[in-house]
């Protein structure tokens, strides 16, 4: 099964953590959609979401991923499927220019002036570099406006998973 990343789960270590299975394709553009962090979180911070505008101009990068169809259960409970996120059809852009079907997730609750958590933010960063984005599109996410999260413990839990995931 195939899966476009495009948020916190472009991370190879933290989609590898969480899906034993994943192994990278490739890098994609999906068109007609801009990545947002809008999508309302759990811990009422802003998530990452494929947000479509029907503009064939707009694109967003991510990361297509195949994982074990029996698999793809684990990944709905990390994100929260039917309550978080739910899924659909889509078709990307390989960067070899190759056009193919994949899964991809979307937001079910957005919510225009939520902010990122600034550890939540750093993982789409270094996901984004780690797979080598484009530098003007890593430029953008790092300029996305994000928060301090007030919970000391999960941002420094985070922190030490972010730490730990990098080679």
């Amino acid at each position: 099964m195939l899966i476009f990343c495009y948020g916190s789960n472009m991370l190879a270590g933290r989609l590898k953590h969480r899906i034993a299975s994943a192994r990278k394709i490739g890098v994609a553009k999906l068109y007609k959609h801009v990545l947002k962090f809008h999508k309302v979180g759990m811990d009422s911070s802003g998530k990452s979401d494929i947000h479509y505008t029907g503009n064939r101009k707009d694109y967003a990068w991510g990361v297509v991923v195949e994982i074990d169809p029996a698999e793809k259960q684990i990944l709905d409970e990390y994100e929260d499927y039917g309550k978080g996120y739910s899924d659909k059809i889509v078709e990307v852009e390989l960067d070899t220019g190759v056009r193919i079907k994949v899964l991809t997730y979307f937001a079910l609750k957005t919510k225009p002036d939520l902010k990122p958590y600034d550890w939540y933010k750093d993982f789409v960063v270094v996901g984004a570099i780690e797979n080598r984005l484009p530098g003007g599109y890593i430029q953008y996410l790092q300029e996305v406006q994000s928060m301090q999260d007030s919970d000391y413990q999960r941002s420094q839990a985070n922190r030490e998973v972010l730490y730990n995931l990098q080679p």
